[in-house]
């Protein structure tokens, strides 16, 4: 596959949040990580989207990264912002669930929201860091039905992103929203 890619590392990324874990969690993965200061002449900006790769699995990493660009443009216009994706298996999972969401179960995709306001435009000099989504790819092969694995991850990570930019699905009327929007994106960008 041309626009597969395999990143590795660290494994331990978590440091306890300092607020609730419904609420908004920042990763500490480390300064490279998690400051990015770009501006829009630079050469070598961020990526909308980094890659952590701590499983054995490919991912079309440009393809992710090509879906989250166009998701921050359409629903955060004048924003310059990026997240980062964690690629982990089940033990992972599960630690990080019953960790910072006190459920001892495997789940599919958590997302940290590093912000807990609105999200504010792009200033011109630097990228908004808007949190962190975890998938469990054991989960995603489980669960993927007839999508193949690279579908149900782009599925995932669609889910996930929508939780950074503030949709939920915990009241009637958010669940229906965001049921919404991830059909819209499912449909534009995975053919879903």
């Amino acid at each position: 596959m041309g626009n597969s890619t395999k990143l590795r590392s660290p494994s331990a990324i978590c440091k306890k949040p300092k607020w609730p874990c419904c609420q908004s969690w920042k990763a500490s993965i480390g300064s490279a990580w998690t400051t990015r200061m770009s501006k829009s002449h630079m050469m070598n900006e961020p990526p909308a989207l980094d890659i952590i790769n701590d499983t054995d699995e490919e991912v079309q990493a440009s393809v992710l990264i090509r879906m989250a660009e166009e998701i921050f443009a359409q629903e955060r216009p004048g924003l310059s912002c990026f997240a980062t994706l964690y690629l982990c298996n089940d033990e992972q999972m599960q630690s990080f669930n019953k960790q910072y969401r006190g459920n001892p179960e495997v789940t599919d995709v958590l997302a940290f929201r590093a912000t807990h306001g609105e999200l504010e435009p792009d200033k011109g000099n630097a990228k908004t860091f808007l949190g962190d989504i975890v998938v469990d790819i054991n989960q995603a092969y489980r669960q993927k039905g007839t999508n193949s694995f690279q579908v149900e991850i782009q599925i995932l990570v669609i889910h996930g992103l929508l939780h950074l930019l503030g949709y939920d699905h915990i009241k009637t009327q958010d669940k229906i929203t965001m049921e919404q929007k991830e059909n819209y994106y499912k449909r534009k960008m995975v053919g879903k």
